[in-house]
């Protein structure tokens, strides 16, 4: 499954800039109580859902799924009846190759899954019921069958079984003498999180969050989405994280971003219009410096005016530059363009007009003013502008919540 959504924040810097220890709140339980099977085979029972094992804070990579293993049938069979509640079985060959310690075998008629720990001449020691499976009666001459895949032969290799909520552990020492935990792969519990809160921005906020990626959009940290987007997602990620070991420092978090009862979280500022998005129309009329020479010490500095069209991005082009000096008449000199039907910064509005210092015109109904310094042939400023108001009547359904 795929999908277009994205998360706001990232699950480093991100998250670690709302709670610097996060890692503490990784969700691991310590596992204790082994048993030994034999064998260097082990097994905890009680343990609770797992994806990811650790040994002294260092991950296992040896996890075993059965559900994802493809049974084949051996060579082997049944030699007698296995009869509810053996916990030997009697084989045709227990030298075949593919019966050994460690491997996960299903019997034919039955269905039942199976661990072998132990081998005796033909007679297999074996763990029953598992795998979604219960015991049940089998019958001489039966095949058997083995999972490929699912052999705990190897130090650290390890299988959790749901049904049975029992985790088995192939270990050349006593876990019970190593600090084990498990849990769920840290990176993969931040992502879906970090997501999670992603989603509940968007349903929360009522109106699109637009990505900032491109030339000329993105934010001055260079995040291809709002600060106000991208810390409310980190907090309501982190309050997540943390809620199952510190409630009310979750609490804490999720209040920064949605508090029902001041209403001065983030998303709630945000969605009664306090703060605005880059994209929104009130954010509009806003001069950006597009290429400037670093041996100028002039700019423009203020703007005024009333758009005439819905929408437009205005390029101010230095044509002459020299110094603007009150008291002295300007020998600057500027052109604007507009947008046309082949893109944007083409039609040409003004043509060099001077550079007085005071309003001058730049198309559409906007007017601009210039510090006094040196403006430097080629300057470059843009301003977006807009005439339009982003879903008015969205925000003032949430003005009489």
């Amino acid at each position: 499954m795929s999908t277009y959504e994205v998360a706001y924040s990232n699950t480093t810097t991100d998250l670690i800039s709302v709670v610097p220890d996060l890692e503490v709140y990784d969700q691991k339980k310590l596992i204790t109580s082994w048993t030994s099977l034999g064998n260097s085979l082990y097994r905890a029972d009680s343990v609770g859902y797992i994806s990811a094992m650790f040994k002294n804070g260092k991950e296992l990579a040896g996890g075993l799924t059965e559900s994802a293993a493809t049974y084949s049938d051996s060579a082997v069979n049944t030699d007698e009846t296995f009869v509810v509640g053996d916990t030997t079985l009697s084989v045709t060959d227990a030298n075949d190759s593919d019966i050994v310690v460690g491997q996960v075998i299903r019997l034919a008629s039955s269905g039942e899954k199976m661990l072998i720990i132990a081998e005796s001449s033909n007679d297999l020691t074996v763990v029953r019921g598992l795998f979604d499976t219960s015991q049940g009666q089998q019958s001489t001459g039966a095949d058997i069958y083995v999972a490929g895949g699912i052999l705990l032969d190897q130090a650290n290799e390890w299988c959790f079984d749901g049904s049975s909520d029992s985790l088995f552990l192939y270990s050349s020492s006593d876990p019970n003498e190593d600090r084990m935990e498990a849990g769920v792969d840290w990176e993969t519990l931040k992502t879906r999180v970090n997501n999670e809160a992603a989603e509940r921005i968007r349903s929360f906020v009522p109106f699109p969050i637009v990505s900032r990626k491109g030339v000329g959009t993105a934010s001055a940290a260079s995040r291809d989405y709002d600060w106000i987007i991208i810390k409310s997602n980190a907090l309501l990620a982190c309050s997540s994280l943390v809620r199952p070991l510190n409630g009310g420092l979750a609490d804490e978090l999720e209040k920064r971003a949605i508090d029902p009862e001041t209403e001065l979280g983030l998303l709630d500022q945000l969605a009664a219009g306090k703060y605005r998005l880059w994209n929104q129309g009130e954010r509009q009329n806003e001069v950006r410096e597009v290429s400037v020479d670093a041996t100028s010490t002039g700019s423009i500095v203020d703007i005024k005016g009333q758009s005439t069209v819905d929408w437009d991005i205005l390029k101010i082009n230095i044509d002459s530059g020299a110094i603007l000096t009150a008291g002295s008449a300007s020998s600057v000199t500027y052109s604007t363009y507009g947008k046309d039907s082949t893109g944007l910064k083409i039609a040409q509005l003004i043509n060099g007009e001077t550079l007085t210092g005071g309003w001058d015109y730049a198309g559409h109904g906007i007017y601009f003013r210039a510090s006094a310094g040196k403006h430097t042939t080629n300057d470059e400023y843009e301003i977006e502008i807009s005439n339009m108001q982003d879903n008015p009547k969205i925000k003032t359904a949430r003005l009489w919540r």
